[in-house]
């Protein structure tokens, strides 16, 4: 068992020189003042984990939220024509009663032509049916 070990830490050792060897080669070779100027360009562990963060939220919102708001809005949409088709029905109501009344108005209080013949035809009937 403690040669699984000590196996393990000098594997893990020659991985950590392969993978971190050959940024540290390339930092030799360049000048302090590049270096500096690299090192302050890169993101700091807190601004990655933000664009992490802020990743994972924008795929909720895309996925969960954007659909939720489309719905309600196509809701309030058809909720709105809705009380717009009643509103539309009861001004045209309003304005067969207007027009109605006027068309009275116009023939002097006496209605229309059709309503005329249908009272004449009624004023001549005697009680019995018979003319």
């Amino acid at each position: 068992m403690m040669n699984f070990l000590v196996l393990a830490a000098i594997f893990s050792a020659i991985g950590m020189i392969a993978v971190f060897g050959r940024r540290l080669s390339e930092a030799r070779k360049i000048g302090e003042g590049e270096l500096l100027k690299r090192l302050s360009r890169g993101n700091s562990v807190f601004g990655d984990f933000q664009n992490f963060i802020s990743a994972l939220l924008g795929k909720y919102w895309q996925a969960k939220i954007i659909p939720i708001f489309y719905k309600k809005r196509e809701n309030c949409i058809l909720l709105f024509r809705m009380i717009v088709a009643k509103l539309s029905k009861i001004l045209l109501k309003f304005d067969d009663y207007l027009h109605g009344k006027s068309r009275i108005k116009m023939n002097n209080g006496n209605g229309g032509g059709y309503w005329n013949d249908i009272n004449e035809f009624k004023n001549g009937l005697n009680g019995d049916g018979s003319k």
